[in-house]
């Protein structure tokens, strides 16, 4: 990922947080919070059609803002691996087996 877009995805991640505490305060509906989110969902589904952010190569920065975009966007496309019995591709659903968090896998 190029450094432009690392710095986008962390962009990303500060919108979103911010609309989130407008939304809590009342300064935003419901409606306004899912039209950005569904913006940024869709700019994010853009960015990670070729790979998804990893700490090694992006920075934690990057990898974090991507992860919890996928968790806000309410899109169910980014998880349905899981629900088709294959393994996740972007590490976003986990477990507890053992008093350890372990990544959920159907296998």
């Amino acid at each position: 990922m190029t450094e432009d877009i690392i710095k986008e995805l962390v962009l990303m991640l500060e919108n979103d947080q911010e609309d989130l505490k407008r939304f809590r305060t009342g300064a935003f509906t419901l409606e306004q919070i899912r039209t950005k989110v569904k913006v940024r969902t869709a700019r994010l589904k853009e960015i990670l059609a070729d790979a998804f952010p990893n700490i090694k190569n992006t920075g934690v920065q990057a990898y974090t803002a991507a992860l919890v975009m996928v968790l806000h966007s309410g899109d169910h496309d980014f998880k349905i691996l899981i629900l088709e019995g294959k393994s996740q591709r972007y590490g976003t659903q986990f477990v507890m087996k053992k008093g350890n968090q372990k990544f959920y896998s159907r296998t």
